[in-house]
């Protein structure tokens, strides 16, 4: 018996032996895991864009905070400026301009709660554009409808740690960080540790109108009635479906999806198939956001008419000659 326990012992004892040898070893192998920082960035659904019919005291509104602030040392707030249709650099139709990134604020995690308030006068010195069009200066870009001002957060911890999703040096943060999780970091000594971060890492806005599209299920038929045909050859003797019912759902602050467009008509691959898009509502103007079928360019412009919640759109498939064609779609419920 007392062989037996002596024989037990050294077992135990040469397991604690081999023990640590095993976790050096997965130490190189698997990175460590530790909890990394934590933050969130909201827009006050009514100031989530500057009312463009009230410029002079529109503002947006964001709130930060965190569960662990004592974590955070900064957070630095970027801001561009995208003016869209630009009459003034681009005469005639107009183009985007989209205006070089600027450091708007700066947050200290000890400020956390925190809510912040940027006026359009605020935004508009930033970037030297004007809030309202003057007319002593012809040629002074001014606000308008569907304009865009987007925001990215970048955050450095108290261990001197930047998470940044535009950044590109390896050693500081991987560049792939998400809002959600999932974050790595490779320290200069080469050793490897996963953290879970969530983090707010931009926000959109807009200058423009409260949205005005109703989701739902809508009748969509040709413009032009029965017969509708698209306008470019190969394809202009191709005649779509009479109607058909589609889904509009809202998406974002002003963005809306379409379950599909062409009228069971696909211009691709000569084959019916449905063409989801989804588009941004301005003030009641439509403006093409992005195709919802992946591979292909399906752009939509078009207007909305809330009184009688009907929506005219022309849809073009652009890599295939332009191909365009226009519906009308009536809200049923």
């Amino acid at each position: 018996m007392k062989k037996q326990w002596i024989k037990y012992t050294l077992i135990i004892l040469s397991g604690a032996w081999v023990f640590p040898s095993c976790e050096v070893e997965d130490e190189i192998r698997i990175p460590a895991f530790e909890e990394a920082i934590n933050a969130r960035a909201i827009v006050l659904s009514d100031n989530s864009f500057l009312n463009l019919l009230d410029l002079d005291n529109a503002e947006f509104v964001f709130e930060f905070n965190s569960t662990a602030p004592e974590d955070i040392e900064m957070i630095s707030i970027f801001g561009t400026f995208v003016d869209r249709r630009d009459n003034i650099n681009f005469p005639g139709e107009g183009s985007d301009s989209t205006y070089v990134e600027l450091l708007v604020d700066s947050i200290r995690g000890s400020e956390l709660p925190v809510t912040k308030t940027y006026t359009s006068q605020f935004l508009a010195d930033f970037w030297d554009i004007s809030v309202l069009p003057n007319p002593n200066e012809p040629t002074q870009i001014s606000l308008d409808s569907g304009d865009f001002f987007n925001f990215r957060m970048t955050y450095r911890d108290t261990k001197g740690r930047v998470w940044d999703i535009n950044n590109t040096d390896e050693n500081i943060v991987n560049p792939n960080i998400s809002g959600a999780s999932g974050a790595g970091v490779r320290e200069s000594s080469g050793v490897g540790s996963t953290f879970n971060a969530s983090l707010t890492l931009s926000m959109f806005t807009f200058v423009g109108c409260a949205p005005t599209i109703t989701s739902g299920t809508y009748s969509m038929v040709p413009t032009n009635g029965i017969g509708n045909w698209c306008s470019n050859d190969p394809f202009a003797s191709t005649s779509l479906v009479e109607q058909k019912n589609v889904q509009v759902i809202q998406t974002g602050a002003v963005s809306f999806e379409i379950s599909d467009v062409s009228l069971e008509y696909y211009v691709f691959a000569d084959f019916s198939e449905n063409q989801g898009v989804e588009v941004l509502e301005i003030c009641e103007t439509l403006i093409p956001n992005r195709t919802t079928t992946a591979g292909f360019t399906i752009t939509v412009n078009g207007s909305y008419d809330p009184d009688n919640r009907v929506m005219e759109i022309v849809w073009q498939d652009l890599p295939n000659q332009g191909i365009t064609c226009e519906n009308t779609l009536t809200f049923v419920e």
